[in-house]
């Protein structure tokens, strides 16, 4: 899986959501690229789909991920405006050298051989950023969504 994401405003160690919403709460530039790409998985979908897994006799490897391939930026731009949260905090950025990030530039998992077996949705991003919507409208006090 890669680029799990979820509601989780307790956290020490944020998600590229809350990382989000933690620089609008305290009026902070968050910087993403537009070179790294991939798969945002929603925590709710990943936590169904090991138990899933888990309850099963299958084997072998199964990749779990959500539906939508996209760049980091671009994920984070959907999300503000799938919230209704102020994107202008965000800001786009290049790397310089894309040889020298930690992490691979882009990446898309086929669930495919998951989806065919087991019964646990993925989802594509907009589903998954209409669940986190309500998780959100539950976590916080009425009218406080719109930062």
């Amino acid at each position: 899986t890669m680029s799990v994401f979820g509601w989780q405003p307790e956290t020490k160690t944020p998600n590229a959501v809350m990382s989000a919403y933690f620089a609008i709460t305290q009026k902070q530039e968050l910087e993403r690229t537009t070179l790294r790409s991939g798969t945002p998985t929603y925590t709710k979908d990943l936590a169904k789909a090991i138990i899933e897994l888990s309850l099963s006799r299958e084997s072998g490897i199964f990749h779990i991920t959500g539906l939508s391939y996209l760049n980091r930026y671009e994920w984070l731009l959907k999300t503000c405006e799938a919230l209704g949260w102020d994107s202008s905090f965000l800001i786009h950025v290049e790397t310089s050298s894309p040889e020298n990030t930690l992490y691979p530039l882009k990446i898309k998992l086929s669930t495919e051989k998951f989806r065919s077996r087991f019964k646990t949705k993925l989802h594509t991003l907009p589903e998954a950023l209409a669940l986190l919507k309500q998780d959100v409208h539950q976590a916080l006090p009425a009218g406080s969504l719109s930062l």
